[in-house]
């Protein structure tokens, strides 16, 4: 019969303890979206000469405390958008920066990645500009409640998403 008490009040406490991590955490959902600006081509209307969203579709990102660019120093947890660029986790009360998977190559490899062009129009920015590049966050969440956190990445003319290119050449009329 102790043991069997015993046993009751082990569970009892056990549930509680997990319980209140529980509620140490928020829940944080949003939804990441990619702008793609207009770029030439035929007279558009007043909607499209704004641009168009598309999802940030199953991409993954860390979560850390503070910028850096290593996988596994200061990284609270990860996170990938599903097709329609939606995302939600749990974390405690906090404010933490984003950074896209990418970022956590190293710097060489990040530049042999993004620095490739593919036509004449195209330039690297350099090293120095690309180093810039790599060191800053994505976008920064200050958790204090349940929210969502929407983020939108600007993608340019012509190169897209690539931050380590531009677009030097002629535009479509």
């Amino acid at each position: 019969m102790k043991l069997f008490l015993f046993f009751v009040i082990f569970i009892v406490l056990n549930s509680c303890f997990v319980s209140k991590n529980k509620l140490d955490t928020i829940t944080v959902k949003g939804k990441i979206d990619i702008h793609k600006p207009l770029c030439g081509g035929m007279k558009p209307n007043e909607e499209m000469s704004n641009g168009f969203f598309e999802p940030y579709s199953n991409a993954t990102f860390y979560v850390k405390t503070k910028m850096n660019n290593d996988k596994n120093l200061e990284t609270i947890l990860t996170f990938n958008t599903d097709e329609s660029g939606f995302y939600e986790f749990n974390i405690k009360q906090g404010v933490y920066v984003v950074i896209h998977e990418d970022k956590t190559l190293s710097l060489e490899k990040y530049i042999e990645k993004y620095s490739q062009t593919t036509t004449p129009f195209l330039e690297y920015i350099g090293d120095d500009l690309a180093k810039e590049a790599y060191e800053k966050h994505d976008f920064s969440l200050t958790v204090t409640e349940r929210k969502e956190f929407n983020h939108t990445y600007k993608s340019q003319c012509f190169v897209g998403l690539n931050p380590l290119l531009k677009y030097n050449g002629p535009y479509p009329k």
